[in-house]
């Protein structure tokens, strides 16, 4: 029997290691007015749940968010790491 979610976290590792910021590099029309509005409400910490290859997260710890990313499929984590670590949030 097949396995949904470990075909999800095969089929976006593959995205992830095969198409380097396949929606962009610049953080999303969403995730820039989530961070207009978290500011406002002066959030601190964010939880981010999927965060892809980064671009709304990096725009997030850019803007001095404290933020934890969680994704099943590692290699996106591995690329925000490495994308913050380069100077890009």
């Amino acid at each position: 029997m097949a396995d949904p979610l470990a075909d999800q976290r095969e089929a976006w590792s593959e995205t992830f290691a095969t198409r380097p910021d396949f929606l962009g590099p610049k953080a999303s029309e969403p995730g820039r007015a989530a961070a207009k509005r978290f500011s406002t409400a002066r959030v601190v910490d964010i939880l981010e749940l999927g965060p892809g290859q980064g671009r709304d997260t990096l725009l997030f710890a850019g803007e001095g968010f404290q933020v934890i990313a969680l994704d099943y499929a590692e290699a996106g984590l591995v690329q925000i790491s490495a994308k913050a670590e380069a100077g890009g949030g």
